[in-house]
């Protein structure tokens, strides 16, 4: 997977996302477009809930959620920025520098076979784990399982992957909203 990230033009999917929230007791869904390319540009665009923003410019990386903050844009510098978010930077860049793999197994994802990785931080991370169900065929990311520091879970699954995608100038590009605190961290 790393050599077909590694080799890619760009990658764009449509995803689908529970976040699991124990502390609270929730799960938050979300879905939308993904879309990745090298060197530092990602983006997560939700239909679902509508109009929010994950998004690094190669630059910042930019949260924007108007479902729960309207008025309010995150940013911080993405050489200091939010580990793991990129998943496809995080883990399919260099993995074997940053992770003790363990092989869990096969499994099916949409009619794919897939196997499935666990992986465990070699270094400091905001995460203490992750799992990556990777497409046997193709070595596409199918799935990915980030349990983060406080107990949430996020699981992002990812419908048809396009490994030569058209990206556009504005697809890894964000404007924060007329009248938007930008809050710098």
């Amino acid at each position: 997977a790393g050599r077909v990230y590694q080799a890619s033009t760009g990658m764009c999917a449509d995803f689908k996302q529970v976040l699991s929230v124990p502390l609270l007791g929730e799960d938050v869904k979300g879905e939308g477009r993904l879309c990745a390319r090298q060197p530092g540009l990602f983006s997560m665009r939700f239909t679902e809930p509508r109009g929010d923003v994950l998004l690094a410019d190669g630059t910042w990386f930019w949260v924007y959620r108007p479902s729960s903050e309207p008025r309010q844009v995150l940013r911080s510098a993405l050489a200091t920025g939010p580990r793991g978010v990129d998943f496809y930077s995080e883990f399919l860049d260099a993995p074997r520098d940053k992770y003790r793999a363990e092989y869990r197994g096969e499994d099916t994802i949409a009619g794919n076979a897939v196997h499935r990785i666990a992986l465990t931080p070699s270094h400091p991370a905001p995460y203490r784990s992750a799992v990556l169900w990777v497409e046997s065929t193709a070595a596409l990311l199918r799935r990915v399982e980030i349990t983060e520091e406080n107990g949430s879970v996020r699981t992002v699954t990812l419908g048809a992957v396009d490994v030569s995608p058209h990206l556009g100038a504005d697809t890894f590009r964000f404007t924060p909203p007329i009248g938007a605190r930008v809050i710098t961290r």
